[in-house]
């Protein structure tokens, strides 16, 4: 009678994340879920979704630093970290886009928010700014625009990129504390509140990837900042 195979280290791996990863939740879009972490617990949600649709989740928390991964079908993988992690992933073919969600603090838990918005692929640019390096854009932040899951107001531009240009934003404003966040082609976060002394928000970084760039620019977290702002990509 053949003997049993050891387990590999990789499948007792895969077995053990199985066993922490507990069913998946379902997360509406456009409606926020209140869920609490425990210590070095993992959670699951599903995000349901059709052939082309962009996906935004967002996860937020005042008790620990979210770190969340985001698995689309036969598609592309992101994942970012941060108190506030907005992080957007194109779905391919549809179906469930998985986001998993830990604790980058070994015994972080509590409370925190996620909050999923689906753009269907035939309305995917509505409300989309286009700027191209060595541009300047003066926009405005007023009721009607997009809101952050945590209240703040932003516009979203976008920029094509080439991996290994150098590229520094900067958005600034005389009415609102300016906050910017970069998201790469395959959804990973850069962000930025205040740069040096001055109010002025900069991201200054050699672009990891070719493809399209999100520069979302908002106020600091915690005010809803209107008005006028300059946006400087360079």
């Amino acid at each position: 009678m053949k003997a049993n195979t050891p387990l590999s280290a990789l499948a007792l791996a895969l077995v053990a994340l199985a066993l922490q990863v507990p069913a998946q939740q379902p997360v509406i879009p456009g409606q926020p879920l209140i869920a609490t972490l425990s210590p070095g617990q993992t959670m699951q949600f599903a995000v349901d979704s059709s052939a082309g649709d962009r996906v935004e989740i967002m996860v937020t928390s005042q008790s620990f630093t979210p770190r969340i991964f985001i698995q689309c079908p036969r598609g592309p993988t992101a994942s970012s970290q941060g108190r506030r992690v907005q992080t957007t992933v194109t779905s391919p073919q549809g179906g469930q886009v998985l986001c998993t969600v830990q604790a980058v603090e070994p015994q972080g838990q509590g409370q925190f928010v996620i909050q999923a918005n689906t753009v269907s692929s035939q309305s995917s640019s509505a409300g989309v700014s286009q700027i191209a390096l060595g541009q300047t854009i003066r926009g405005t932040l007023a009721p009607g625009d997009r809101t952050m899951q945590t209240g703040e107001l932003f516009d979203r531009h976008v920029f094509e990129g080439q991996a290994g240009q150098h590229v520094t934003i900067t958005a600034r404003s005389s009415a609102f504390d300016a906050y910017l966040i970069l998201r790469t082609p395959r959804g990973s976060e850069t962000e930025n509140d205040d740069h040096g002394s001055s109010r002025d928000a900069r991201i200054s970084l050699t672009l990891p990837e070719t493809g399209t760039y999100q520069i979302d620019v908002t106020s600091a977290v915690g005010s809803v900042g209107q008005g006028p702002y300059e946006l400087v990509v360079e």
